[in-house]
């Protein structure tokens, strides 16, 4: 019998166990500032956010910083928002130096994004800034999706600006290739599989290993490592099987197969954090 998980996902197995056994205790236990529209809020009450109205009539007077990947922002990002990568290096050493290279020059206030109300990484940049004693930092929780569908004008995607309906995967479409986590781990785990798995996790990701000897290390900051893949899974005629943290991640990394012709592939809905709930339910 395969095991539920594999070594290095103690981290990831004990709340999963908890909830399938003191499912009503931990209901009863969510902290207040909890609620459905933006969950990851009250693990970081010291974390101050802006709304979308918010930051546009703020907009010419603050710093905005992408959390995500350099891969992620070319995709699509706030019009005037910088990224250096500061994600790929686990928010440590190279990001405050980011930060402080941006208070010598100015002190508008600085605001962090990411892909949207299940990304964390706005909430941990904000955290870390100020255990950097960085001051005067938010995260614009609503993230890179509600900005663009509010205003176009103030989004770029692949260089282009204003964002068009035109230029956005259609949610049904994205939908057309999920897999539930069920299924793509039954695919996946098959003696003999026509695939080639792709974990696009960021770094600070990592702290749950999955399919492990299957999947291919592919982070969103190493196109170099991605493109690699892509070749190989289309020189053995294979579908790739692609994974990210939570989802987000995935609908980014379509536009990318898609700039580069790629066709047969398929995502696992919820990333890990979906294969992981699936397995508690």
């Amino acid at each position: 019998m395969r095991p539920i998980f594999e070594k290095k996902t103690r981290r990831a197995f004990w709340p999963a166990l908890l909830a399938v056994f003191f499912f009503p205790v931990v209901a009863l236990a969510t902290p207040a500032g909890a609620n459905k529209e933006f969950p990851l809020r009250w693990e970081y009450p010291g974390v101050r956010t802006l709304s979308t109205a918010q930051l546009y009539k703020r907009f010419p007077d603050v710093v905005i910083v992408d959390a995500r990947t350099q891969l992620e922002w070319e995709i699509l990002h706030i019009k005037g928002a910088i990224v250096d990568s500061v994600d790929g290096k686990l928010f440590g050493h190279h990001f405050r130096m980011v930060l402080r290279g941006i208070r010598r020059k100015t002190n508008k206030p600085i605001v962090f994004y990411c892909n949207g109300h299940l990304c964390p990484k706005s909430y941990i940049a904000t955290q870390r800034a100020q255990e950097a004693g960085i001051k005067n930092v938010y995260a614009y929780d609503s993230g890179i999706h509600d900005w663009t569908k509010a205003h176009p004008d103030l989004a770029v995607m692949f260089g282009q600006t204003p964002v068009t309906p035109a230029m956005w995967i259609a949610r049904a479409q994205f939908r057309k290739h999920e897999l539930s986590p069920a299924v793509f781990a039954g695919i996946v785990r098959k003696k003999h599989c026509d695939c080639l798995v792709l974990d696009i996790r960021d770094l600070a990701q990592r702290d749950t290993l999955i399919f492990p000897g299957r999947a291919h290390e592919a982070r969103m900051d190493n196109t170099a490592k991605i493109d690699g893949l892509i070749r190989k899974a289309r020189r053995e005629h294979k579908t790739l099987f692609v994974f990210d943290a939570v989802g987000e991640q995935s609908r980014w990394f379509q536009y990318y197969l898609r700039k580069n012709g790629v066709h047969n592939y398929e995502f696992m809905r919820g990333g890990e954090r979906g294969y992981i709930n699936g397995i508690a339910l």
